[in-house]
């Protein structure tokens, strides 16, 4: 801690993994205050500043000296600063509310099932800064405007030249390998942004996934080229694939058809995941556990998320999240002291779950969500 600096956290090398804590932080009701200090909790698994592991909570934390600085909590200085003078008028800084927004984009996802569910839009407010600008691509292409000119807007300089330039330098590397997809070379990440070659041009880029959404605005300075892609379905590449077509397409790139080259593999993974949940489904034939479903109920604790209650309910078990306000699950025994875990939110999941025991006494459950949100599983003990 006393090491890491503001550089540090917006560059994702401060050695954690990535996603790492963001069960306990996504769409839960921390305080942003809550989600900093437990930031302690986090044990990283990297190196320190030789590591690149994306960090949501590091750009809240890095959003919050903001307020230290200028008195005005970060939305404000943010809507202020950057998002008036752009003409920015149909972006929000906070996502609360956004249900009642007119004309705002319904969130969808077709993971774990194959069939397109609408999910709640998340709460990302307690960590704003990483994530909870609402926008549509007409703003977006002021943002980008910006971008391509250094600063500029509408001949106003909105954000200092050198500043801007600042972001783009890298600060980490993220491969250094010829990519045998694209004609690429060098990647790397600066300030909240990403950068690499393409066919002999330098690309910046990042992309944005909540639940039910994924983005990618991307920016190529020497050609003058902007991309805003915007998205409400979370299971699919084509976000991904369509900035590669365009990039294609206004660098001089011999044709591929993007979208068939991402789609093969992305089928070949999402079938494998819905076999392995029907797999699973399968297994429930209503047999007892190995001790009475008594004895699983109670509360458990796990240092960095907080509490979790189980309780029975007829022949099976759910378990309220205490980190969350509308989080729960089902979890139904399957067999060889295995179980299966379906989240109310389909988002979070459907699972293979194992309590620990000791003879009939509980010692600990491990408990896994989607890797959209967090990549390891939690342990929970039993109090």
């Amino acid at each position: 801690t006393e090491l890491v600096t503001i550089k540090d956290m917006l560059s994702h090398r401060i050695g954690t993994k990535t996603f790492q804590g963001d069960f306990t932080f996504f769409d839960g009701n921390l305080s942003r205050g809550e989600i900093m200090y437990k930031m302690r909790y986090l044990k990283p698994v990297g190196l320190f500043r030789q590591d690149y592991g994306y960090c949501n909570s590091c750009f809240l934390t890095a959003g919050e000296v903001i307020p230290v600085i200028t008195g005005m909590p970060w939305e404000v200085y943010v809507y202020d600063s950057i998002l008036t003078p752009l003409e920015m008028n149909n972006t929000l800084t906070l996502s609360k509310g956004i249900a009642q927004v007119k004309n705002s984009a319904k969130a969808y996802t077709t993971s774990y099932t194959g069939t397109l569910n609408k999910v709640p839009y998340d709460v990302w407010d307690n960590l704003a800064p990483a994530a909870s600008i609402v926008s549509n691509v007409s703003d977006l292409s002021h943002w980008l405007t910006m971008q391509l000119n250094n600063g500029k807007y509408n001949g106003k300089q909105i954000i200092p030249t050198a500043a801007v330039l600042k972001t783009r330098d890298v600060n980490i590397s993220t491969g250094s390998r010829k990519s045998s997809l694209f004609p690429m070379h060098f990647r790397g990440y600066g300030l909240g942004i990403f950068a690499a070659d393409y066919n002999g041009k330098q690309i910046y880029w990042h992309t944005g996934g909540a639940s039910g959404m994924v983005s990618n605005v991307c920016f190529v300075p020497e050609e003058n080229l902007g991309i805003a892609i915007l998205t409400n379905n979370d299971n699919q590449n084509f976000f991904e694939a369509l900035r590669y077509q365009v990039l294609d397409a206004y660098l001089g790139v011999k044709y591929v058809n993007r979208s068939q080259q991402m789609l093969n593999n992305f089928t070949a993974a999402d079938k494998q995941s819905i076999e392995e949940v029907k797999a699973l489904k399968a297994r429930i034939k209503n047999v007892p556990p190995p001790i009475a479903l008594s004895n699983y109920v109670g509360e458990y604790t796990n240092e960095l998320y907080g509490k979790i209650m189980v309780e029975q309910k007829d022949d099976y078990l759910t378990i309220n999240f205490k980190g969350h306000d509308n989080l729960t699950a089902t979890v139904k025994y399957l067999d060889h002291n295995e179980w299966i875990i379906e989240y109310n939110n389909i988002l979070f999941g459907i699972h293979k779950l194992k309590f620990v025991t000791e003879g009939n006494k509980v010692e600990s459950i491990d408990i896994k969500v989607n890797d959209f949100v967090e990549y390891d599983a939690y342990s929970f003990k039993k109090k």
